[in-house]
């Protein structure tokens, strides 16, 4: 499946924020450890796990500029949550 999403840009996310993600939460900013630059209002991306694996596809609510200087708020709304809960 991760194959597929090589186009995407990417979110990685902490490892305490992926059964949230997997029950339907938004990703807040807490939640991020890296993402990719160049990442626009509106645009797809892939949010993945520490190990690599896809856990859903979004759509980012704040460009990379502004997640790299706020420390709150919500980055990214779920479009389809990829990995099985728990």
């Amino acid at each position: 499946m991760e194959g597929l999403l090589l186009d995407y840009k990417r979110i990685l996310i902490k490892d305490s924020a992926i059964n949230a993600i997997c029950y339907g939460a938004k990703l807040m900013l807490a939640g991020v450890l890296r993402f990719d630059s160049e990442i626009n209002v509106g645009d797809v991306v892939v949010i993945m796990s520490t190990k690599g694996e896809a856990v859903a596809l979004g759509l980012a609510e704040m460009t990379s500029a502004v997640m790299a200087t706020c420390d709150h708020g919500m980055c990214a709304r779920l479009k389809r949550v990829i990995l099985d809960r728990d």
